[in-house]
């Protein structure tokens, strides 16, 4: 599937009875159709952060906040009070775009993939592309919607494994084993 109709489908699912917030437009006319994160960018036109709620809960940067998104992830401060590159733990080329509960979502530009980080310190790869990441993700949400009507949750407030058994059957038609695994360990571990 091409960014540009993952993009619209993510468009045509986002909202969600109020359970997401922000806005966003779809420019269809300027991208060079590369499903990478300056495509993703000219696609996909906002000025604030975006904030998908419910079991996929994520604040998604406008490309003007990815200089601050980096910060605790590739710039961490030093003892001088000064923003310097974590070449240590973080590889330049991973570009944080989102963020889950403190933990980076990112774009790597060397393989096109899209991955999580919890703390610098586990690693998933969530899927292949962009693409790939916003078609699973539009699915997930609708299918949370229509299917579950956002009643995800036990009385203990754990996720029921009937919804984790869709979000996986979902992942399973459309990506790799590896990465469904590691999108269900990314986001309900």
């Amino acid at each position: 599937m091409k960014l540009i109709d993952s993009l619209i489908s993510f468009k045509k699912t986002f909202g969600r009875q109020g359970n997401d917030f922000g806005s966003f437009q779809i420019n269809d006319t300027k991208f060079s159709n590369s499903n990478n994160l300056e495509d993703m960018y000219n696609i996909m036109l906002f000025n604030e952060p975006i904030v998908i709620g419910g079991e996929f809960n994520m604040d998604i940067y406008p490309q003007n906040e990815l200089a601050e998104a980096q910060r605790g992830w590739y710039t961490i401060l030093s003892k001088d009070n000064q923003w310097i590159p974590d070449d240590a733990k973080w590889n330049k080329n991973w570009i944080v775009f989102a963020t889950r509960d403190e933990d980076a979502i990112y774009y790597n530009e060397i393989d096109g993939g899209v991955y999580g980080s919890i703390e610098k310190e586990i690693f998933y790869k969530l899927s292949d592309s962009l693409s790939e990441f916003f078609h699973v993700l539009s699915e997930c949400m609708k299918m949370e919607e229509t299917v579950f009507h956002f009643d995800t949750t036990d009385d203990e407030e754990e996720t029921t494994d009937l919804f984790l058994e869709e979000c996986q059957k979902i992942l399973s038609q459309n990506m790799s084993t590896k990465n469904a695994t590691d999108f269900m360990n990314f986001f309900f571990s």
